[in-house]
């Protein structure tokens, strides 16, 4: 089952609300906070400072932090082009 933003919000030890907000780049952390989302989501505490990521790359980390088993490998593989 696919973690939830509150649940994933209660991980991080921030409100679910802040955490919508931090995703859609409406709200920037303080870099304690920051390192938190870095380690919870797999990223680079410098990729949730103002300026470092969009709201789409920002969705794109945590739904693969937070993807069940196979879904997670697939979403973590680089993906290949078609002709």
């Amino acid at each position: 089952m696919k973690t939830t933003i509150t649940q994933k919000a209660a991980e991080i030890g921030i409100s679910q609300g802040f955490l919508s907000n931090l995703l859609a780049c409406r709200r920037h952390p303080q870099w304690s906070v920051a390192r938190k989302l870095a380690k919870a989501l797999n990223t680079d505490p410098s990729f949730w400072m103002k300026g470092e990521s969009t709201s789409k790359e920002r969705w794109a980390a945590f739904n693969r932090a937070t993807a069940p088993g196979k879904i997670k490998s697939a979403l973590s593989q680089p993906k290949q082009e078609t002709l």
